[in-house]
């Protein structure tokens, strides 16, 4: 595809989801639904704003994809693989509206992952099967443990998506970091799919950073951190699964790991606890830069710039040293993401505590 054809595709699908962001915004402000409301404790946006960035960025990019079409800069591609993330990003959107709106249980969120995930991989046969030499001895076919653990895997990104998802920018800033490291060092991967999705994150975040105005903020809401995460996910395991792209296995733990690193933390001192594994606190990474006196802005660049330099790195050493190597380096970052985390949250590195910072 040519540089000119790229940048048409790109701005076509800012502009769409451009338009879809600020009508379904509008709507749910006139029949006040799927508003978020600010309480003080964890939600310390200022104004009432609608949780419409998942179905704007579903909707967005399909009315792209049929303007790109309709103007001939692409043809429409029926593969399986294209079919049944459209028909499962659907499914996620319309069942996490619905949690936006009303609320559901979390088991029926969880059930509603799991369901999502089985049914792409019977639609497009796409799952984990090579995991790369990990051990030592060879690489490791899951053969028949293949889709339950593609599963696992998957529902894993989804919820460290859908639990970063607590500062303007940060989910999606994170997913559209994904996708353009897989667009430049895995030859262009998924092609016209990543540059649809990036111009919809992108016309997205024109509204989330408040680049127009904060009182066009519009949230991802729990449809759209949840979309975002599934579409990361599975691009991570067709890219790991395809060696014309040359993306192990072990590598995609690396463009993950922040929000991946984050949330099993959050999930194991929440078990702990004896709480539930998913109820809302304010002990994620972003809430420790905070809490420690950054803004919102600057805890968002920091957690960026962090999440971007750890994924190069990984990058970088696949090139250089053995998967079981990676995969052991991968543990080293793990445990000094924990220490260090731990160490802002007790106020050091010169940072002064402020547990009333606003994130607005």
């Amino acid at each position: 595809m040519s540089t000119i054809n790229i940048l048409v595709l790109f701005l076509i699908s800012i502009l769409a989801s451009f338009f879809t962001n600020a009508i379904f915004r509008s709507v749910a402000k006139r029949n006040k639904i799927l508003i978020d409301l600010p309480d003080k404790n964890r939600k310390f946006h200022k104004r009432p704003t609608p949780l419409t960035g998942g179905i704007s960025i579903l909707t967005g990019s399909i009315m792209a994809i049929f303007f790109a079409v309709s103007l001939n800069v692409i043809d429409l591609e029926y593969t399986a693989y294209n079919i049944s993330i459209l028909i499962c990003s659907f499914l996620i959107v319309a069942v996490f509206l619905f949690d936006d709106g009303y609320g559901i249980s979390p088991r029926l969120r969880l059930i509603t992952q799991i369901t999502t995930c089985g049914l792409l991989i019977i639609l497009s046969k796409i799952y984990l099967l090579d995991m790369g030499n990990l051990l030592f001895y060879g690489n490791i076919n899951l053969g028949e443990f293949g889709p339950a653990i593609t599963i696992f895997c998957a529902v894993g990104i989804m919820n460290a998506f859908n639990m970063v998802d607590g500062i303007n920018g940060l989910c999606s800033g994170l997913s559209a970091m994904v996708f353009v490291f897989l667009g430049i060092f895995y030859n262009g991967f998924i092609g016209t799919q990543l540059i649809f999705a990036l111009g919809a994150i992108f016309g997205f975040l024109i509204f989330n950073l408040g680049i127009i105005g904060k009182k066009r903020w519009i949230f991802l809401g729990d449809s759209g951190s949840n979309l975002l995460g599934f579409l990361v996910a599975f691009a991570l395991i067709a890219a790991s699964q395809d060696p014309s792209f040359g993306l192990k296995p072990v590598t995609a733990l690396w463009l993950v790991a922040i929000p991946l690193l984050d949330c099993l933390g959050l999930i194991i001192k929440r078990l702990n606890r004896g709480v539930g594994p998913f109820d809302a606190d304010r002990d994620h990474l972003h809430h420790r830069f905070m809490d420690a006196g950054y803004s919102a802005k600057k805890t968002l660049l920091i957690i960026i710039s962090i999440a971007s330099l750890v994924s190069l790195f990984g990058v970088i050493i696949e090139k250089f040293v053995p998967e079981y190597i990676s995969l052991i380096l991968f543990g080293v970052f793990a445990g000094l993401f924990y220490y260090l985390s731990h160490l802002l949250k007790e106020g050091a590195f010169g940072i002064k505590v402020d547990k009333n910072v606003s994130v607005s």
